[in-house]
């Protein structure tokens, strides 16, 4: 029998209704406010589920970076085959992948009609700010840049360890708990202390094999920053020590959290 997660995909767009039904202990309730962000990794032959509340009237916002297949149900179990809630009650978002295992991360937002014109000049505002450079980097504004960095220099560099740092991710397996609270377990399968004249390349590098089949890279920086690469995505935390034990933990922007060995 051929692994679903692993056979050739023959179609290359989501289909209009999902293939697999979505099981009760794969869906998580949610309280959407203007904006909710979920994130996880979802299998072809395992989806997702978000269940949340609406009211006849308000948008649904859906938006990811990652390729991933997205349905949404009424409170009757039919597709809503546009944005716009026909009516109050109990809403569900189904997510899949078209093949393997896919990480992804989801903004879910609820916009009532009155205040679509509004909020949409806003984005349009909002968006000439974060300008993205060639490389993909979000570009701030350089004098903020300059005050943190020398921030981070005066006070942070100093005590640095990279040698400390080191140790204490090569002590053991990785531990990554989502926000949604999924447990995976990994390890380092390289590493190396890395010196660049960037700071944002600079630190001790990593790279993590988990359980799931999925590599990421990691880059603990000076700064007590962490870059994280996942199926060419990235995504940013800081790190520190444990006090009571000792042991090296990060905590992603997110809510995801890693640790270095038990």
């Amino acid at each position: 029998m051929q692994d679903p997660d692993s056979s050739d995909a023959t179609q290359s767009t989501c289909p209009d209704q999902p293939l697999l039904p979505l099981k009760e202990k794969a869906i998580e309730k949610i309280l959407l406010t203007e904006e909710t962000i979920v994130s996880g990794r979802v299998r072809a032959s395992e989806n997702i589920g978000y269940q949340f509340q609406a009211k006849e009237g308000q948008k649904i916002l859906l938006k990811s970076k990652q390729d991933i297949c997205i349905w949404v149900y009424t409170p009757k179990s039919t597709l809503l085959d546009n944005s716009i809630v026909p009516e109050d009650g109990s809403y569900l978002i189904q997510v899949s992948t078209l093949k393997g295992v896919k990480t992804f991360e989801l903004k879910i937002g609820l916009e009532s009609l009155e205040n679509i014109s509004s909020k949409t000049k806003k984005s349009e505002k909002e968006s000439d700010l974060n300008k993205i450079n060639s490389s993909g980097e979000e570009i701030s504004d350089s004098n903020d840049n300059n005050t943190k960095e020398e921030q981070y220099s005066d006070n942070n560099q100093s005590t640095f360890d990279a040698k400390a740092v080191y140790n204490g991710i090569n002590q053991g397996d990785v531990f990554f708990t989502s926000k949604n609270g999924d447990n995976f377990v990994g390890k380092i399968t390289k590493s190396e202390i890395r010196e660049r004249q960037s700071l944002k390349e600079s630190g001790v590098a990593a790279s993590i094999s988990w359980n799931d089949g999925v590599v990421s890279s990691i880059l603990l920086m000076e700064d007590f920053k962490v870059r994280v690469w996942e199926e060419g995505i990235e995504y940013s935390g800081s790190w520190y020590w444990n006090t009571e034990n000792n042991l090296l933990n990060v905590r992603m922007d997110k809510g995801s959290k890693y640790q270095f060995g038990k």
